[in-house]
């Protein structure tokens, strides 16, 4: 039987190249035999088969021997694939076939050199001495290459390295680390040092830059930043220019939210005559087509969230946008509609019967500049003006039941579409640190960013995470306490430089975040933590440690804010030098590259079903086994209500809010609007910012064990 290799030649086929990869990759872990995968990869080889189809059979037969008592076949399916990402790098390289370890073959210096020669970074190396390199090359840990399981060594391999013309990969992960590091660090006093910490963290996987930085961190014109969320005005002029902001934002790779509370709604005044307005939905319809037009740097489609008050006369229709039927021109189906509920709204949905006026936002002006208490006031005095004079008011002014607004037309929405995404403005407002910097109206797309805006004002955040499950490894002990605060300022000290660093989309965007330099630090491996601690999700003792852990991250952000406001100088907000730090983004990528749960959510099962190119293969929960098994529980075997008092816990330490989603077992039947009533009151009441995207899981079928992703997508925020 022969093979044919890369160049066309064609060879006996020999069982040694196969133990040659195999038996190194199977190295050092448990539960794994390198005979029993040789006699896997066997079975499927048959005459004139390529050596890269070889390679990815070894990958495949890997994956397929995962189950929940051998989960590290994961490992070794990675080290295939990494072996063979390094084969491409040997061949781009050097020119002759040589062996040993590619580390040592290609330097960092080799890297710089060629990916400079191919455009694609920045200067930043410059500010490097050789000597500097090379001291930094012998600082890189190829080991840490061992750290990846399959999924985040794909991830890396994919969305992460370098790549050329013809998207070969032109760096190694190590590199990547490393050229982050010296990107983020290049402008510090003592940049050999923090260049070196940042490095370890990142590579150790301690911490996590959010996409946008390992994307585009070290890239000629490459943005950092995750997040942004605009204000749009109510005018023609100011629509539009909104318009160019975010295609430009997008284009760099951020996520939007978009405040389009300002503008008038259907039938309100144009030059003086009443009842012309054709309200937002014509120009949600231009938005739509703008987050088609223009893609997230060719990685994924644009991704706009859209934010309205509740109490809006479009709120009808603004719902409707992503039905699947109806009038095609009122139709935005790619944007993601959220919602303001206001206090007013929660506290009368308590009360049956109870109802609330729909209003044109032209018509209650200061209603966008006030919330809580004083919000109210104002609403019901329109309210009463409205019932004495309501000629006075736009014409589709209306009286409605807040249960019919709820039950009618916001739940069946949650239920078909899983959206509209929620905001309690009035929690997110009482929350804010800064009140002087303004009022809270919009999140950004996947609702953990929560900073003032205006049209003047575009809110924007760089983001990262915090390892959970690998900082404490070891337990929680004081002494891991400690990491935690260290990796916490260290991160933020990252985050902080990118924000002079990066591009931004407008004058708008950079002038709030060099007056605020706002970060949005984060977690991942909450769960996977509990887990290993055999912790229950939502129980007391899940509550306690999440008391400590969030206390302990906001009080070294807190700390580092201050120290870095002595060191280089404060932001808008005298003795501290970042306005805003702490965020929960889904996180999604982020835990998926440093093999470990997402964001603060639950594994989506014990084991199930993953689809790429290579087909269908199993994956478990993070280093599940025995002692851990019965506490990897899905969230939707998690009683909800739990969960949002877990969140109320995280919330009460961080300043901006938490990407929240909701999951709900319909398999026994629909869920009862009752509950979701009481989901709504518990978390208003709890303090929580947020719902994100409510999911819920159908009658069971073989598709129930396959993991699906969020409708929406988000280069920055899924980091």
């Amino acid at each position: 039987m022969k093979v044919i290799k890369a160049n066309g030649t064609k060879e006996p086929f020999d069982e040694d190249h196969i133990l040659k990869q195999i038996i190194p990759a199977c190295g050092g872990l448990d539960n794994v035999d390198y005979n029993i995968l040789k006699e896997h990869i066997k079975l499927p080889i048959s005459d004139g088969i390529a050596t890269s189809d070889i390679q990815k059979i070894s990958i495949k037969e890997a994956l397929n021997l995962i189950d929940v008592d051998k989960p590290n076949w994961t490992y070794v399916a990675a080290r295939l694939n990494l072996y063979a990402l390094y084969h491409k790098i040997k061949h781009l390289y050097l020119d002759k076939k040589v062996s040993g370890d590619v580390y040592d073959l290609v330097t960092l210096e080799d890297y710089i050199k060629k990916a400079n020669e191919l455009h694609l970074l920045s200067d930043w190396h410059t500010k490097y001495s050789k000597s500097d390199i090379d001291k930094l090359n012998d600082f890189i840990d190829s080991n840490r290459d061992k750290l990846f399981d399959f999924m985040g060594s794909d991830a890396c391999i994919k969305r992460y390295l370098l790549k050329d013309t013809y998207l070969n990969p032109v760096e190694l992960p190590q590199h990547m680390h490393m050229a982050i590091a010296m990107y983020l660090m290049q402008n510090e006093k003592d940049k050999m040092r923090w260049t070196k910490e940042y490095y370890d963290a990142a590579s150790e996987f301690y911490i996590v830059n959010a996409s946008p930085i390992n994307s585009y961190g070290r890239m000629r014109n490459g943005s950092t930043i995750s997040c942004l969320i605009n204000s749009v005005p109510d005018s023609i002029c100011g629509i539009f220019d909104k318009y160019k902001e975010t295609a430009t934002g997008s284009s760099l790779g951020s996520g939007w939210g978009q405040d389009w509370s300002w503008v008038r709604s259907k039938g309100s005044y144009i030059d003086n005559k009443k009842g012309v307005a054709g309200g937002k939905i014509p120009f949600l319809k231009i938005d739509n087509d703008i987050s088609i037009a223009v893609d997230q740097r060719q990685n994924r489609p644009g991704a706009f969230s859209v934010t309205i008050h509740a109490w809006d006369i479009d709120i009808l229709d603004f719902i409707d946008l992503k039905k699947k039927n109806g009038e095609e021109r009122r139709r935005a189906r790619e944007l993601f509609p959220a919602i303001n509920v206001e206090d007013f709204i929660i506290e009368r949905w308590e009360q049956d019967n109870s109802t609330m006026t729909l209003f044109d936002p032209y018509d209650v002006p200061d209603l966008k500049n006030v919330y809580g208490k004083e919000f109210t006031k104002r609403y019901i005095e329109y309210e009463e003006e409205f019932q004495k004079s309501p000629e006075r008011f736009n014409e589709f002014t209306e009286v409605i039941l807040v249960n019919d607004l709820f039950k009618n037309v916001i739940i069946p929405s949650l239920g078909k579409e899983g959206v509209p995404f929620i905001h309690f403005i009035g929690n997110s407002n009482r929350g804010n640190p800064h009140k002087e910097l303004g009022i809270i109206r919009a999140l950004n797309l996947c609702t953990e960013i929560a900073q003032p805006t205006t049209p003047e004002r575009t809110a924007v955040c760089n983001l990262g995470s915090l390892n959970l499950a690998r900082i404490f490894k070891t337990g929680m002990t004081e002494e891991n306490y400690k990491r935690l605060a260290y990796y916490t300022k260290l991160l933020q000290r990252g985050l902080d430089n990118s924000i002079d660093l990066t591009k931004y989309p407008s004058e708008q965007a950079e002038l709030a975040q060099k007056e605020r330099r706002s970060t949005g630090i984060g977690t991942v491996g909450e769960a996977e933590l509990m887990a290993s601690l055999q912790v229950s999700y939502g129980s007391e003792k899940h509550l306690e440690l999440l008391d400590k852990i969030w206390s302990t991250i906001n009080e070294a952000s807190k700390e580092a804010s201050k120290e870095l406001a002595i060191e280089k100088g404060s932001c808008i907000i005298p003795g501290e030098r970042n306005a805003y730090r702490l965020a929960i983004a889904p996180n999604s990528t982020s835990g998926t590259l440093v093999g470990t749960t997402s964001s603060h959510e639950q594994a989506f099962d014990k084991i199930w079903e993953e689809e790429n190119m290579l087909g269908t293969f199993p994956l478990t929960a993070p280093n599940i086994n025995a002692n851990n098994f019965p506490y990897y529980e899905s969230p939707f075997e998690t009683d909800t209500l739990k969960l949002i008092k877990a969140n109320a816990v995280r919330q009460k330490h961080i300043d901006q809010a938490i990407s929240f989603n909701i999951y709900e077992d319909t398999t026994k039947g629909k869920i009862k609007a009752s509950y979701i009533k009481k989901m709504f009151i518990l978390a208003w009441k709890e303090g929580v910012k947020s719902f994100y995207y409510f999911r819920t899981r159908a009658p069971e079928n073989k598709e129930d064990k396959k993991k699906t992703e969020f409708e929406i997508s988000c280069v920055g925020c899924n980091n």
